[in-house]
């Protein structure tokens, strides 16, 4: 293992590292409870008009895409 320098600048000399197991489950419903966060925090906003609907409909559409993606982690476990 030589200095960072020649590391960054010759990376086949480097040791492979192996890739990191990640149950995607607890990735995405993570992003799903941020979403849900989101969605409560411009629902408020937007019924005191302070935010546009649009807003809503993107956190809406964060967690349809987060049931999409749990669905999908279920069909393709290792």
């Amino acid at each position: 293992m030589g200095t960072l320098r020649e590391d960054l600048m010759n990376p086949s000399t480097q040791s492979p590292v192996d890739p990191v197991k990640v149950d995607l489950r607890h990735v995405v419903l993570v992003g799903m409870a941020l979403w849900t966060v989101g969605l409560i925090v411009v629902g408020v906003l937007a019924l005191t008009g302070r935010a546009p609907g649009q807003a809503v409909a993107v956190c809406v559409a964060g967690l349809v895409l987060g049931v999409l993606a749990l669905l999908w982690t279920r069909s393709h476990t290792d």
